[in-house]
């Protein structure tokens, strides 16, 4: 995909949930403010798990190094103390893709669409 435009689409949407969710709060989603880092991720060896790959990474970087701010009070997730612990923010931590998470996840995918499924019934 093309980096920059992939950036720009998401800082463009950003802007736009921002404003619509805060019309009074002036938020600027610009280069400046919100960068383009270019992650070393794993990569799947398959042509079907691209997407639990992105939802594992998603899910890991959410918990470990977002800090954000709900009714003024500023949220940290509990393992963001762990966020300095020798790793770069130009690679995925090594810890978030142990052997056993990708097939866990796709497991659990798996059974919440079976149970979807069946209660829909």
């Amino acid at each position: 995909h093309n980096s920059k435009q992939v950036s720009d689409s998401l800082r463009y949407y950003l802007s736009r949930e921002w404003k619509k969710w805060n019309p009074d709060e002036k938020v600027d989603f610009t280069p400046s403010t919100m960068p383009l880092v270019k992650c070393k991720v794993p990569e799947q060896d398959n042509h079907c798990d691209c997407g639990v790959f992105l939802i594992q990474y998603a899910t890991c970087f959410l918990q470990e190094c977002l800090t954000f701010k709900l009714n003024g009070n500023t949220i940290k997730p509990q393992s963001a103390g762990r966020r300095n612990s020798g790793w770069q923010w130009t690679e995925v931590n090594p810890r978030w893709f142990d052997e056993e998470a990708v097939p866990a996840l796709r497991l659990h995918i798996r059974e919440q669409i079976t149970e979807f499924a069946t209660n829909l019934e």
